[in-house]
C-alpha cells in the first residue's frame, strides 16, 4: 500500500478526495440534524395546539393527554386512530400539501 504513495498525485488526489468525502459528511449531518429538530418543532406545534384545544373543551382531561402525547404508541393504537381518521377522510393518499407540515418539510413549493 506504500507504494501507491510514493506518487505525489495520488497522494494528493487522496487527501482532496478524502477531505471532500469528510466535508460532505459534515454537511449532511448538520442538514439532518437541522431537519429533525424542524420536524420536530412543528410536532410540538401540531400536537400543542391539539392538546389545548381538548383543554379548553374539557378541562378535567388535562392531566391525561401529556402522557398520552409523550409515550409511544402501540400497533394496536395506531391502527384504531388511522381507522378514526379514515372515517374523517384523512389517509396516506391525500396531497401533502394538505397537511401543512409535511409540505413544509418535503420542500413542497405552492
Amino acid at each position: 500500500m506504500k507504494r501507491y504513495f510514493i506518487n505525489s498525485e495520488l497522494k494528493i488526489s487522496t487527501s482532496v478526495l478524502l477531505f471532500v468525502m469528510t466535508l460532505f459528511l459534515i454537511i449532511t449531518v448538520l442538514f439532518l440534524k437541522s431537519h429533525n429538530d424542524n420536524l420536530k418543532a412543528d410536532y410540538i406545534k401540531s400536537l400543542g395546539a391539539i392538546a389545548a384545544r381538548v383543554v379548553e373543551k374539557n378541562p378535567q382531561i388535562e392531566k391525561e393527554i401529556i402522557p398520552l402525547i409523550t409515550k409511544e404508541v402501540s400497533k394496536e393504537e395506531a391502527t384504531h386512530g388511522s381507522a378514526f381518521l379514515k372515517q374523517y377522510g384523512l389517509t396516506e393518499e391525500l396531497e401533502d400539501s394538505l397537511f401543512p407540515y409535511v409540505s413544509r418539510a418535503i420542500f413542497i413549493k405552492e
